[in-house]
């Protein structure tokens, strides 16, 4: 497959390493190889600068590490398209619904008048998830719902968080000055 994420015709494979003068099995190491580097250069967002730097560093060909940091550079839209198109992901909460049922009786007890929340989470995929809980069980998500929320902002407004953003904002910039 390639870096595009379309499958290479047998007769072309075999044209590109006879033309190229190498055996199939090592040709498939290699084209493998440079197909891993893409990808994780596309994902990891590493500049075509940075991975013609690190490139070097290997004592790589020039002109390899010209030629791979230009497809880099030129594909980078579609390598990233096809990227994020290839990740595998848990379906998320779209929408939520609870309501509060009361208990009036049970086989055991003739008058049990106990509360408790059901709720209905839907998901992406379409899926609907449905459990109950009592009330203290209820209250105790709730509370620890807000404690993360809270820890979640905090953690936003770490000095930290705010060097980190302003580097990805001047990464994302070099990148569109070398597109």
């Amino acid at each position: 497959m390639s870096v595009a994420g379309t499958v290479i015709p047998q007769q072309q494979y075999v044209a590109l390493y006879t033309s190229l003068g190498v055996d199939a099995k090592k040709f498939a190491k290699l084209f493998s190889g440079v197909v891993h580097m893409l990808r994780a250069a596309v994902r990891g967002r590493i500049s075509p600068a940075t991975v013609r730097t690190d490139l070097g560093a290997l004592k790589l060909p020039d002109q390899f590490v010209a030629d791979f940091a230009n497809v880099l550079r030129k594909a980078r839209d579609v390598l990233e398209d096809n990227a994020s198109k290839n990740i595998i992901r848990a379906p998320h909460v779209v929408d939520m619904k609870w309501r509060v049922d009361v208990t009036i009786s049970t086989s055991s007890l003739s008058r049990a008048l106990r509360p408790g929340v059901t709720m209905q989470l839907f998901l992406s995929d379409g899926s609907i998830k449905t459990f109950e809980m009592s009330v203290d069980k209820f209250h105790a998500l709730r509370y620890n719902v807000a404690k993360v929320l809270r820890e979640m902002g905090d953690l936003e407004a770490h000095p930290m968080m705010f060097i980190m953003e302003q580097l990805e904002r001047n990464e994302r910039k070099e990148l569109k000055s070398q597109r």
